[in-house]
């Protein structure tokens, strides 16, 4: 078993969530396909040069003379990723907020950097009926008080992204469509809740 492999108790959670033999052509072995993805997600391999042509469709954006992205990321209190977004490097990160709200079971706190401290933000929070633990930025006429031992866990998200960043093809973002970066995550993700 190579470094990057699953491992046999990976198999055993993917294994009965992939399609059964059908009709046509044989498939070659589910497991080797899938060792070979998660190698190229670490590994990563390079591309020829980016298309400028759609940049903003793909999330692909200018940022300091240079073209990137953002990964966003809410997980659990496990770090495990629970909804995940793309954007352009340019976008503001309290723009993509709205797409982490509206959960049916809504969680007991929401932690997030000093970028979510807009009152708008806090407000549509509240709404969910969950406690905002941001703390507020230093230019603000009104400081707003947080629990700092809640705050202390947004490490957890950290780590996960630190996690990510190992994967070269997620850290360099090899890919081009913004629809296959976004599912290099997914899988990525995938390994994260099974291990």
């Amino acid at each position: 078993m190579a470094q990057f492999d699953l491992s046999d108790a990976e198999w055993l959670v993917i294994e009965p969530l992939l399609p059964k033999k059908g009709r046509g052509p044989a498939r070659r072995d589910d497991r080797l396909i899938l060792n070979g993805i998660f190698y190229i997600l670490r590994t990563g391999t390079p591309r020829s040069g980016w298309v400028k042509k759609g940049e903003l469709a793909e999330s692909i954006g200018r940022s300091r003379g240079s073209r990137t992205s953002k990964v966003h990321a809410a997980v659990g209190q496990k770090g495990r990723p629970i909804r995940l977004a793309i954007s352009g490097g340019h976008v503001h990160d309290s723009k993509l907020m709205p797409d982490f709200l509206d959960w049916e079971v809504p969680p007991l706190a929401i932690v997030a950097d000093k970028v979510y401290s807009s009152h708008k933000i806090r407000e549509a929070i509240a709404d969910e009926g969950a406690l905002a633990v941001i703390p507020s930025k230093s230019n603000t006429k009104k400081q707003i008080p947080h629990d700092k031992n809640l705050y202390a866990m947004r490490n957890i998200v950290e780590r996960f992204f630190c996690k990510m960043k190992d994967m070269r093809r997620l850290a360099t973002r090899f890919e081009k469509k913004g629809a296959n970066f976004l599912n290099m995550i997914f899988l990525f993700s995938i390994r994260c809740w099974i291990s």
